[in-house]
């Protein structure tokens, strides 16, 4: 009896045998043979499709100050309804190096990488070590060169895998530092930079299963510390603005922490009812800035810039740094019109100078209402009879101005008949309500 066999691949290879022997009649010869009969079923055994996962850039908090660690945590998210296996995720990073420096990696994740952080690229494009055009830093310290950009690495550990979930897996948290103010700046998530690396997610089989790509926007805001910008009614002085008349604001700076021989502020009105006349230094009281050098320029309609600098000097006092004209509309009769300081109007901010580092220093900001009709004190839009109330409070030579300001129509110091004449010209009882 004679057996043929042939070998196959075996189940570790991707085949799979099946074999049967059958007897056949005898030969010429007379001799009984046994063929051995070899049925091969072929397979391939082929990983499950896996799904995609998606990178993402969470700020772990809502805004940042100058001089603030800036966090953000990169997530890897499966854009499926379950998790999905994650062996490493590679990431290229793109933010704006004048608004924020790369300091750090912080692996407060729940999985424990083999590795993770900005390793040596120099192999690749380098992004990890770029100190400039043709320029390569040695020794490579695992921290990017602050040129706006960088590669990040995870490689997850061989006893354990690590599974994104639809709600996302904290991979690790970038931190930067806060350079200078900024609304809105990004840090970008990018999938290459026309060189050989990439971003990638590596899943369960070996395969890029890279989704979409995330941005963030990171708002920095100025410190608080350095004190406040504000606007205000000028001494003496009432905000309503008669139709055709001019009205004046007084742009104001206080509780500075340190001297300053510099501002720049940006101001924004209702260019509808409002048009700006120009502005001139200090208040003409003895202020510091009253002999300081003051420019205003048209940014865009309702929108100005006022600077201010102290030649030769400095200043921590609580003090007015510009007068602000502004006319009203010959049609405005009633109602409140706001003048306000922006934090910012691209590519400008409000800021100070600090006179001793000639750095830029950022203030709080505060804005303020114009009461358009002469004689509202409650800026209900009307002059009635609680208004008539107030005046009664207000009535007397002997008494000092302050609120009571916005009933000496004609600006001599006082509240009196003349100017009673003058509240009941202006009467025009409730505003009827539709």
């Amino acid at each position: 009896m004679e057996l043929v066999a042939r070998r196959w691949p075996s189940l570790d290879s991707g085949g799979a045998v099946g074999a049967f022997a059958s007897r056949k009649g005898e030969g010429m010869s007379g001799r009984k043979s046994v063929v051995a009969t070899v049925l091969v079923v072929s397979c391939v055994l082929v990983a499950p499709m896996q799904g995609a996962v998606d990178l993402e850039l969470r700020p772990v908090a809502p805004a940042y100050e100058i001089g603030d660690t800036v966090q953000v945590g990169i997530y890897a998210s499966a854009d499926g309804e379950s998790g999905e296996v994650v062996r490493a995720v590679n990431v290229i990073l793109e933010w704006d190096p004048g608004v924020m420096e790369l300091i750090g990696v912080d692996d407060a994740g729940p999985y424990d990488w083999l590795m993770s952080g900005f390793f040596s690229d120099a192999e690749l494009d380098g992004l990890n070590a770029d100190c400039g055009p043709e320029i390569f830093c040695e020794p490579y310290t695992y921290l990017p060169y602050n040129d706006g950009d960088g590669y990040y690495q995870a490689i997850g550990n061989f006893s354990n895998t690590a599974v994104a979930p639809p709600s996302g897996l904290l991979v690790s948290i970038l931190e930067f530092r806060a350079l200078s103010m900024a609304l809105g700046s990004e840090l970008r998530i990018v999938s290459d930079v026309g060189g050989v690396t990439t971003t990638a997610v590596v899943g369960e089989s070996g395969q890029d299963v890279l989704g979409a790509l995330g941005t963030c926007s990171v708002n920095i805001n100025p410190a608080v510390d350095w004190g406040m910008l504000s606007l205000s009614a000028p001494v003496n002085t009432c905000l309503w603005a008669p139709p055709g008349g001019s009205t004046y604001v007084d742009l104001v700076v206080s509780d500075l922490a340190q001297s300053v021989n510099g501002v720049q502020a940006l101001v924004q009105y209702d260019e509808t009812r409002l048009t700006f006349v120009g502005a001139t230094g200090g208040d003409g009281l003895g202020s510091p800035w009253d002999a300081a050098a003051v420019a205003a320029t048209q940014l865009d309609d309702g929108v100005v810039s006022v600077g201010g600098v102290l030649l030769g000097g400095s200043s921590d006092a609580d003090s007015v740094v510009a007068e602000l004209e502004f006319v009203t509309a010959p049609d405005i009769t009633s109602g409140l019109t706001s003048v306000e300081l922006l934090v910012q109007f691209p590519p400008l901010v409000t800021k100070l100078t600090n006179a001793a580092t000639a750095e830029d220093v950022y203030p709080e900001v505060s804005g303020l209402q114009i009461v358009e009709l002469a004689g509202d004190i409650d800026a209900e839009g009307d002059v009635d009879l609680a208004d008539y109330a107030a005046f009664a409070v207000c009535y007397g030579s002997d008494v000092e101005l302050g609120d009571c300001c916005c009933f000496d129509f004609d600006s001599d110091g006082d509240v009196d008949g003349d100017d009673y004449y003058f509240l009941h010209s202006a009467w025009t009882g409730p505003l009827s309500i539709p």
